[in-house]
């Protein structure tokens, strides 16, 4: 995983550079960290799990692992994360993949509470389901992915149109 940043040098070329914030993942998709937290970052990995990265190091234990619900694709997959704004107190925080294959595939918003007894793991059996929409074919590739809350503490959830189907080109 690799974090970017641009800068103006002083002939106002832009540079870029990266830093490697961590290695060893899986297909990561997304990284995030509730806000206020600067030492560790949350890393989505495609096949349905979470690693949590402290000070550089990933940890052992995936911070969540359902990949048992989540399909082996070629796309798709756990594809977004976010904390409640009340992390803190409540230790919510949500995602966003995929179910199913073929023609019974859609995608689920699932919120899941971290441990009471171990913050850098989340309780794998506290997903509730807060959204689940089916996809009308078999070529469902595009499914939005990122969550987020607004300002107005609305919980925001873009999707996708479902990729290229009936009627639709290419």
């Amino acid at each position: 995983l690799l974090a970017a940043s641009l800068s103006a040098a002083a002939s106002d070329v832009p540079q870029l550079t990266s830093t490697l914030i961590a290695s060893g993942l899986d297909n990561p998709t997304y990284a995030a960290a509730p806000t206020g937290i600067t030492d560790r970052i949350w890393v989505v990995e495609k096949r349905g799990r979470i690693q949590l990265v402290i000070d550089g190091v990933t940890q052992p234990t995936p911070f969540l692992n359902i990949d048992g619900t989540v399909p082996d694709e070629t796309w798709n997959g756990m594809i977004g994360l976010c904390f409640d704004p009340d992390w803190d107190d409540n230790g919510w925080f949500y995602v966003h993949h995929t179910i199913g294959q073929g023609t019974s595939s859609g995608i689920r918003i699932a919120r899941y509470t971290r441990s009471t007894t171990n913050p850098n793991v989340a309780d794998p059996t506290s997903g509730t389901t807060v959204l689940q929409l089916d996809y009308p074919d078999v070529s469902a590739h595009h499914v939005g992915g990122w969550l987020g809350f607004g300002p107005d503490g609305l919980l925001y959830i873009p999707l996708g149109d479902g990729g290229i189907g009936a009627g639709a080109s290419a």
